[in-house]
């Protein structure tokens, strides 16, 4: 078992998941945003396609502050933050083939609409 320092900044930093999964994440979701947007800017409309859309993203980042939030008092807070760290390759996985849906959708659209 693990000795508790009496500096509680230090146990928190431990328990942290790679700032870099954080990073990629949201970068990944504002590239699925702009690759939603671009329909519209090459002559389509807006593409909301899926798995993984702003609303989905927003729902599983709430509960996952929520779950932290919930059990960061005591112990058991790298515990907590278990989740995230198999939730946020999930995600990312699922709003990469969300940008995929999007640009595809995006290009059909377009090339249907010039046939």
């Amino acid at each position: 078992q693990r000795e508790r320092s009496d500096d509680s900044s230090t146990d928190l930093e431990d328990a942290r998941p790679d700032s870099e999964r954080l990073v990629f994440t949201k970068t990944e979701e504002d590239l699925a945003e702009m690759a939603g947007m671009l329909g519209g800017a090459v002559g389509g409309v807006r593409q909301y396609d899926g798995p993984m859309g702003k609303s989905d993203r927003a729902f599983v980042f709430g509960c996952l502050g929520l779950l932290v939030a919930l059990g960061a008092q005591g112990n058991d807070l790298p515990a907590r933050w278990a989740p995230v760290a198999w939730v946020l390759p999930l995600v990312a996985l699922l709003t990469a083939w969300s940008i995929h849906n999007r640009i595809q959708s995006g290009i059909q659209y377009v090339h249907e609409r010039r046939s």
